[in-house]
């Protein structure tokens, strides 16, 4: 346990550090009007969507490496990290591609864009900003499998000040510089993700405790059977993952649609379990370096001593969130007014939405967690199925049928929100228990 929380920690805080850059982002572009924060957001929340499908399939650059290291093969390691630089490319052309023309996109469809033309200026600034943060995602997961998982940490806190900084200068024009509002933060953002993309890179490539892998030789040509595995293996970690947060996602807007009274009480609630979530994939990611390192050893014992404590750890945290939670439900009077009618409504849906929140979260530990084991047992297409059907078929249909027709509103659809995990885990564990793998899960 202590090794698992040695590798966690400072993935759990980079998790934390991504959500801080996005919040600063949002805070800052408030500061010029409503639409031009409404512009933004529509770009940013889109660019977040299709960045966490990349970021999650090259991911897959961890697991494959940490096998290797375990099997003591650091060139094959080597290999496959430097494979991961070909998956970034193909990604992030398309990537860039995509967040760049969002605006004519959304358009298209008849999606009303706010102040179009300077939401288009941003949304270019952010297609280049996609495509260099691909570099920070790949040799984030590079480095935690390398056992350098700090240094991803220590670049991103470099980053924050950066960021709001850049943000400011540019989107006011200081130091006479151009004004350029919204797509200041744009511009802002292509920094941050060039110091944050080529700083892990020349890491990753340059300093010495890394140098026996030879990263820069496995990046120099394609190997087709890795490129292919690796690919193959990230497309199923990137389904699972947008599966996982995809029903999440969308439940605001359908807060929106069947009991928009309730809106301001679910973004409360959801920005905590935003927080929550990012803590428990960094947990999830060091799960499956750490078990995919016993496996390539052939290392059993191990791989199950990883197991138990991942299992200690995720029952721990579900049963401490679910008494927060409740607590904080308890609580929520010393935080929001209730003079006045609109004050009341916002303490009442934020009271009966905090207990179901922590519950789902609670479920989401569990679910991640079990899933990461899979992972670190290089199955990663239980995942994606177990994610599909517990999250969007039951899930997703739990809440059709309560908010829907059941007419129950906000408190219906978080109550689908812990369907959707508690089903994913308890098919996960029965896969567990009848697998071929199910050995490594007896004692847990």
């Amino acid at each position: 346990m202590r090794a698992l929380g040695r590798l966690a920690a400072p993935m759990m805080l980079t998790g934390i550090l991504n959500m801080v850059l996005s919040l600063t982002d949002t805070a800052m572009m408030g500061w010029l009007d409503p639409l031009a924060l409404a512009g933004g957001v529509l770009v940013s929340d889109f660019y977040s969507f299709a960045f966490y499908f990349a970021a999650s399939a090259v991911s897959a650059v961890a697991p494959l490496s940490a096998s290797a290291i375990g099997a003591r093969s650091t060139a094959r390691a080597g290999v496959i990290v430097g494979q991961g630089f070909w998956v970034i490319l193909m990604l992030g052309a398309a990537g860039y591609a995509l967040v760049s023309h969002v605006v004519p996109l959304l358009s298209l469809i008849g999606v009303a864009v706010p102040r179009p033309e300077a939401t288009a200026q941003y949304a270019r600034m952010m297609g280049g900003a996609f495509a260099l943060m691909l570099l920070f995602a790949w040799g984030r997961s590079a480095l935690a499998a390398l056992g350098c998982a700090r240094i991803s940490m220590m670049i991103l806190i470099a980053a924050l000040p950066l960021n709001a900084a850049g943000n400011y200068v540019l989107m006011y024009g200081l130091f006479g510089l151009p004004e350029m509002g919204l797509a200041g933060a744009g511009a802002s953002s292509v920094l941050v993700a060039l110091f944050a993309g080529s700083t892990t890179v020349v890491y990753l490539l340059a300093a010495p405790r890394l140098r026996q892998y030879r990263v820069a030789r496995g990046a120099l040509r394609l190997d087709p059977a890795i490129f292919v595995q690796l690919l193959k293996t990230g497309m199923m970690i990137a389904v699972a993952s947008v599966a996982e947060t995809g029903v999440f996602l969308l439940s605001t807007i359908v807060v929106g649609l069947v009991d928009p009274q309730a809106l301001a009480a679910h973004a409360i609630v959801f920005r905590s379990l935003g927080l929550g979530y990012s803590i428990t994939v960094g947990f999830g990611q060091a799960v499956t370096i750490k078990i995919a390192m016993a496996v390539g050893a052939s290392n059993a014992r191990a791989a199950r001593r990883v197991t138990e404590a991942a299992w200690l750890v995720a029952a721990a945290a579900a049963g401490t969130i679910l008494l927060v939670y409740f607590g904080a439900s308890q609580a929520a009077g010393l935080f929001f007014s209730a003079e006045d009618e609109i004050g009341r409504a916002l303490l009442s849906n934020v009271h009966t939405l905090l207990p179901l929140t922590g519950a789902s979260l609670a479920a989401l530990v569990i679910s991640s967690t079990l899933f990461a084991v899979l992972r670190g047992h290089a199955d990663v297409r239980a995942p994606a199925v177990l994610a599909l059907a517990g999250y969007w078929v039951v899930g997703f249909g739990t809440m059709a049928l309560l908010a829907g027709s059941a007419g129950m509103g906000a408190p219906g659809i978080w109550t689908a929100l812990i369907a959707g995990p508690v089903a994913a885990a308890m098919g996960c564990i029965v896969y567990m228990a009848r697998g071929p793998s199910s050995a490594a899960f007896t004692t847990a």
